[in-house]
Formats: structure tokens, sequence, C-alpha cells
């Protein structure tokens, strides 16, 4: 669900596990931090190719310079609200 933005859902995912108690009170915590950091990392993303695409160096560089290079990797390789578009021997980075 994160991979899709659909942050409500992944939230109530994740609350739904604790309440079954598949995952500690202190695993449901860095979850939700996680979840919560990947999100404000998104819309950070979205920001930055609103007003068209951007290449990659530049898009990676201003994200880490904000986030977690683990996060902004995450971003890259997983969410879809971002488009990867092949630019010579690199990528222009778009929204979705």
């Amino acid at each position: 669900m994160m991979r899709l933005g659909k942050w409500g859902n992944a939230s109530e995912t994740l609350r739904r596990c604790f309440e079954l108690e598949f995952v500690s009170a202190a695993d449901l915590n860095l979850a939700m931090a996680n979840l919560e950091w990947r999100k404000q990392c998104a819309a950070a993303a979205g920001d930055l190719v609103a007003s068209g695409s951007l290449p990659l160096d530049s898009f990676r560089a201003a994200l880490v310079a904000e986030y977690d290079e683990y996060v902004v990797e995450w971003l890259l390789r997983e969410y879809r609200g971002i488009r990867l578009i092949p630019d010579g021997g690199s990528y222009l980075v778009e929204g979705c």
C-alpha cells in the first residue's frame, strides 16, 4: 500500500496488526515512523517534479539533503508515484 501512496490504508493495516498482536508496540511505533517518513519524502518528490521532469542526480540530491538515503532509495525502487524515464546514460524523473 505504501508503494501506491495509500498512506491511510497502510496505517490502518499496521494498527490492525498491532491489535491482533502480530507486532509489538515498539515495532508498530517504528513502522509508523517509517511510514510517515516515506509519506513526507513522497510528497517532497511530488513537489520536485510537479512542474516537469528532473534529472535523476538532481532529484536524488534534493531529497537526500532532507531525507535519509535509504528512504530515497526505497522511493526510487518501489514508489509508484514517480516514473523513471531513460535519458542517455541516466534517467529523468517525472510524476505519474
